[in-house]
């Protein structure tokens, strides 16, 4: 199992998941997708476990991508807590800042070759990614997405655009 950033996490290797995606690249089955942390499983040709990969996220998105050369995996990490209130009794999500629902940005970086981990964690005070309809565009050499300006002096936040290259 590879717990992100060192964290310590509850995953008991479960793949019960919101919001599932799934992919085949290189011969490797990958399966991700969140329920109480974020999780991505990569088995390898033979249908083995190659990686468990979980990030601790109590509620977050999460999306993966891969490089050209379908070597690495980018898995896009939206917390949605760090910019927003959340009533887990309703479901309401209201923003603490921002005019609108927005969450931070993380991403773990996978390489399928040598099986390691690497993450960047983008959190900030200046922008934030939107919270649904976010990726403009996803593309072999670079991902696209859509943010907004975290103010509290404006009334209306001015759009972010955030170019990730892969």
């Amino acid at each position: 199992m590879i717990n992100v950033n060192e964290e310590k996490t509850k995953s008991d290797l479960n793949f019960k998941l919101h919001a599932p995606q799934m992919a085949v690249v290189n011969g490797k089955f990958i399966y991700g997708g969140r329920y109480e942390n974020v999780k991505n499983a990569v088995f390898n040709e033979k249908g083995d476990l190659e990686a468990f990969i979980v990030k601790n996220a109590e509620f977050s998105e999460n999306y993966f991508t891969f490089s050209k050369d379908k070597k690495t995996m980018y898995c896009l990490v939206q917390n949605v807590l760090d910019y927003n209130k959340w009533d887990n009794k309703t479901g309401v999500i209201t923003p603490k800042k921002a005019n609108q629902v927005i969450t931070s940005l993380s991403i773990v970086t996978y390489n399928l070759e040598n099986k390691t981990a690497k993450y960047e964690d983008f959190k900030n005070e200046n922008w934030g990614v939107k919270f649904s309809n976010h990726i403009l565009m996803d593309n072999d050499d670079q991902l696209l997405l859509l943010g907004t300006n975290i103010t509290k002096k404006a009334k209306d936040s001015e759009l972010v655009f955030i170019t990730i290259k892969k």
